[in-house]
């Protein structure tokens, strides 16, 4: 976009969305943000998914489908029009035909200490477990020590032990059990597990089922100014091999501070040495269209 078509763009979403304030330039920049990672999945050989495989939702949207379009964005008919629902930001082609579904986040280059001083950050962060509810203060507390002990005893009978085998395993006996929805007790699989094996089923309509992601990075400060849409950076993740390469990594997942969710925080360069990460900015086809 040109700055001037940028500034009226903002200026009519705005409108649209009065009730955007403090973050309302950040999260239109994330807004914006996915169309940038759309064309970046283009150069890299995605293509749009024929109206028979849009997802659920759109194929049911009345007016703000996008059946009928070229796009990979599955979630709105553009950044002025409704969300059609809180799925998946893309669905596509990949290069051997099969249909995925991606989503964008964002996320620094860089962090900032107090003094001043900018340190390079080369992680990022997977949602393993998107919720637990009416888990007991034991499961909670002791979550990392059964998680070791779950690991061990699944390879002890050589079986897997990724993160998707290992929470399979402690559902329903050192966490509380799988659910559908966000009603009752029980755990919902995150971004990074929601299209593996333990979780697929959790998930009735694919577009929540997420194969990829595209993390588009930038230094701090960037995203609250114009042109803030724009990635600095971008590493694309293959949700089922980093599963595959957490295990070989062992990196030991955390409940969050609010006790709701269950992350782990590789780094960008052992998940690439694995094969489950590409750095895309790298690539002279994307490197052209981000300038």
């Amino acid at each position: 976009l040109t700055p001037e078509t940028e500034a009226n763009l903002y200026s009519s979403w705005r409108a649209l969305n009065p009730q955007e304030s403090t973050y309302a330039r950040r999260n239109f920049n994330a807004l914006g943000g996915e169309y940038y990672g759309q064309q970046l999945l283009k150069a890299m050989g995605a293509s749009p998914v024929s109206d028979r495989d849009r997802s659920y939702k759109s194929q049911r949207a009345g007016s703000a489908t996008t059946m009928g379009t070229d796009r990979l964005i599955e979630n709105s008919r553009g950044l002025l029009s409704p969300e059609i629902d809180r799925s998946g930001d893309y669905r596509y082609l990949s290069a051997d035909g099969s249909v995925k579904v991606g989503d964008y986040q964002t996320g620094f280059t860089e962090m900032r200490s107090r003094g001043g001083v900018s340190r390079p950050v080369d992680t990022v962060r997977l949602n393993l477990i998107k919720s637990i509810d009416g888990a007991t203060s034991d499961e909670l507390r002791n979550f990392e020590e059964n998680y070791a002990n779950t690991a061990r005893m699944l390879q002890s009978r050589g079986e897997s032990a990724t993160p998707d085998a290992v929470i399979g395993a402690m559902a329903d006996v050192t966490l509380p059990p799988i659910k559908q929805g966000s009603v009752g007790d029980g755990i919902r699989g995150g971004k990074a597990l929601s299209a593996l094996n333990t979780f697929a089923e959790q998930n009735f309509d694919d577009q929540f089922r997420y194969d990829t992601v595209l993390y588009g990075l930038q230094s701090p400060g960037v995203r609250e100014k114009p042109g803030g849409m724009i990635p600095e950076e971008v590493i694309f993740l293959d949700n089922r091999k980093t599963n595959d390469a957490l295990e070989k990594l062992r990196l030991m997942p955390s409940i969050s501070p609010s006790g709701h969710e269950i992350n782990v925080t590789p780094k960008i360069k052992d998940l690439a040495r694995e094969g489950a990460a590409a750095r895309l900015t790298r690539d002279p086809r994307v490197a052209q269209l981000l300038g």
